[in-house]
């Protein structure tokens, strides 16, 4: 199980729940462990889970042509409530295998319903809070969802959700963190081959076909692939072109991926050949300034202050002039989530934390440099889960 209950349950009841409602592939995995791609492709697509304030294991509510992707997860799912028509054949079941058979087994044993909302509405009249006050995860309600429940039960009272699910999902359990550190395995291995694919005539995509590849070959799904080559290094969001790499360019990676529902988020400069004066310099900075975050993450220290740190130590180690707007954030079900390492965010690290630290730096006309690692804040100070070299790379 993902969710840290004790914290759920803290929350809610500061915040005067009876019920949550997640409606969000990321909530709705954090509360299920139903995780499925086009649910994350259509973020539209109706998928509801319900948790209540006296029982932390959720409802999950799906469309009846999802229940494979169901059986096929390691959920921990209370009661599964489907909706909708979907159409499949017995006539081979006697000769079926066993997943065959669980699937349709649930799809006779589970509730069913017309439309996912007669479902969730039902799901909540039936685990007690039909009178209730629930929150309702906004992130992807494109219907007006709490209106339209408050209709249906009219002593239901609902209020926006989404940033609860995030408060609650800033401290880690232990099995959030081991996801992480697959899905940080998968994408440091990705990025170590992009790195070595790097050669004099080889052109930006070909590097960030070979990170595509490798993540997908180890189970993972690319989603962040910033691979930019001497003044492209530049943009902070480019994308792979058809620039042939030279000997002096330096190459900036900043490159994620997703495996078993969680993110990683890392980041890496080489150079082919050697890099003229000004790259190492300037990189030497970024990397003092990250060790410097690095080494003052524990418990109590305040997100914010740990960005002031980390840029006046760049600026004092051979870039005066660094600006950022922040050096890093929260990484976990979502790629950003809490908390921000930025100026205006005064959240106190706790353990189990887990913060993406960084000191980019992008100057058109030159290129762009980047370290980035995932880290755990402990009970001390914080354990690095990435473990590639922290580096400028010469290739």
């Amino acid at each position: 199980m993902l969710i840290n209950k004790e914290r759920a349950g803290r929350i809610m009841a500061e915040n005067g729940l009876d019920a949550l409602v997640a409606t969000t592939p990321e909530n709705v995995a954090y509360l299920t462990g139903f995780w499925i791609l086009t649910h994350l492709r259509h973020r539209v697509r109706q998928v509801f889970a319900v948790v209540t304030a006296d029982d932390l294991q959720a409802d999950l509510v799906i469309s009846r042509g999802l229940a494979d992707a169901a059986i096929a997860a390691d959920t921990w799912v209370k009661t599964y409530r489907l909706y909708g028509n979907f159409y499949f054949s017995t006539a081979s079941l006697d000769n079926g295998d066993a997943e065959a058979k669980r699937l349709m087994a649930l799809l006779d044993s589970s509730p069913s319903y017309p439309a996912a909302v007669d479902a969730l509405a039902g799901c909540l009249a039936e685990r007690g809070v039909a009178r209730g006050r629930i929150g309702v995860d906004q992130g992807s309600d494109t219907i007006g969802l709490g209106r339209i429940l408050e209709g249906r039960l009219p002593g239901l009272s609902t209020a926006p959700a989404y940033d609860l699910f995030r408060q609650i999902r800033i401290v880690k359990t232990a099995g959030e963190i081991d996801r992480i550190r697959n899905a940080v395995s998968v994408n440091e291995s990705a990025l170590t081959e992009a790195i070595a694919a790097i050669d004099e005539g080889v052109g930006e995509n070909a590097v960030a076909a070979t990170f595509f590849n490798e993540v997908a070959r180890r189970g993972g799904l690319p989603t962040l692939v910033c691979v930019g080559s001497g003044p492209r290094g530049a943009l902070p969001n480019v994308t792979a072109g058809d620039r042939i790499i030279h000997r002096g360019d330096a190459v900036r990676f900043d490159v994620g991926c997703i495996a078993s529902a969680y993110h990683a988020d890392m980041a890496r400069t080489a150079v082919l050949g050697k890099p003229s004066s000004k790259i190492q310099i300037y990189h030497d900075a970024l990397v003092a300034g990250e060790q410097g975050i690095l080494s003052t993450i524990r418990p109590g220290v305040v997100a914010g202050d740990l960005f002031h740190l980390g840029v006046d130590i760049v600026r004092a180690n051979g870039i005066p002039h660094y600006e950022r707007n922040h050096c890093g954030h929260g990484n976990g079900i979502e790629g950003y989530d809490l908390p921000h390492i930025a100026p205006a965010d005064r959240t106190v690290l706790e353990p189990g934390m887990v913060l993406c630290v960084e000191t980019p730096y992008y100057e058109p006309g030159f290129a762009g440099l980047q370290i980035e690692d995932v880290v755990a804040v402990t009970e001390t100070g914080c354990e690095r889960i990435s473990s590639i070299e922290q580096k400028l790379f010469i290739v």
